[in-house]
């Protein structure tokens, strides 16, 4: 999504580029007010589909951990999701407690 841009300015068909150019403008034009606030070349525009592409990576990555059992990692310390079934029955198991006592 964010090298498509920058790959249609090697397309050979002048409409392909024109819209190319737009893109990756639009792309620059948000991103600058950011390299501003951090105090940062304007230059580091030209890294932002690279930045894009490797910001979606992570998470595609988080996501297909999540999905796999995994809840969060730190420190090669990985801890697990708990079953959604057991946090219901948990949640219950405590309010019939509550209603008994």
């Amino acid at each position: 999504m964010f090298l498509i841009p920058v790959i249609t300015f090697f397309s050979g068909d002048s409409n392909v580029l024109a819209i190319g150019r737009l893109a990756f403008g639009l792309m620059a034009t948000t991103y600058l007010p950011m390299l501003r606030f951090y105090g940062r070349n304007p230059a580091w525009v030209l890294g932002f589909p690279a930045v894009g592409l490797f910001y979606l990576a992570m998470t595609w990555t988080s996501a297909w951990r999540y999905w796999n059992g995994e809840k969060s990692r730190w420190k090669n310390r990985v801890y697990e999701r708990q079953a959604l079934s057991e946090k219901v029955g948990y949640h219950v198991h405590n309010e019939l407690e509550d209603i008994d006592s």
